[in-house]
């Protein structure tokens, strides 16, 4: 969850700190009621990412991937063509190409905040090709 809310929290306050900046420079500087609700709203969009994001799991079940997010979906291992780590934005995610040419990236795991990212990329490369 930390992976998710982070970028969050950071872009907000960073957001916010560069219009105080701004708004500062200018004739009409923002006062300090703004600039609580600025903060308010940041603190509240950070609550919504984490109740939005605190299912996403990836399972391996002997028969499929199974990724839950706001919907549950099962790729059977079979269906899987490739797995790809792609970087978006400086942080790797695992992307599966399934037979049918449609594609997923999981949510997780991700790269950002995770030690063990690269293991369980080697993990899950594994699982699927144990049982491809």
């Amino acid at each position: 969850m930390l992976q998710s809310v982070l970028p969050v929290v950071l872009g907000f306050l960073g957001g916010t700190a560069l219009v105080y900046a701004g708004l500062a420079l200018a004739s009409d500087p923002m006062g300090g009621d703004r600039l609580r609700q600025c903060v308010s709203g940041a603190l509240t969009a950070t609550v919504v990412v984490a109740v939005l994001r605190r299912n996403d799991e990836v399972t391996l079940a002997e028969d499929a991937l199974v990724v839950r997010g706001t919907r549950r979906r099962r790729i059977p291992w079979t269906g899987i063509q490739r797995l790809e780590v792609r970087r978006i934005l400086g942080v790797r995610q695992i992307t599966v190409h399934t037979t049918d040419g449609r594609r997923a990236t999981l949510r997780t795991p991700m790269s950002f905040l995770d030690k063990e990212f690269d293991l369980k990329v080697e993990i899950l490369t594994r699982w699927w090709q144990e049982r491809r």
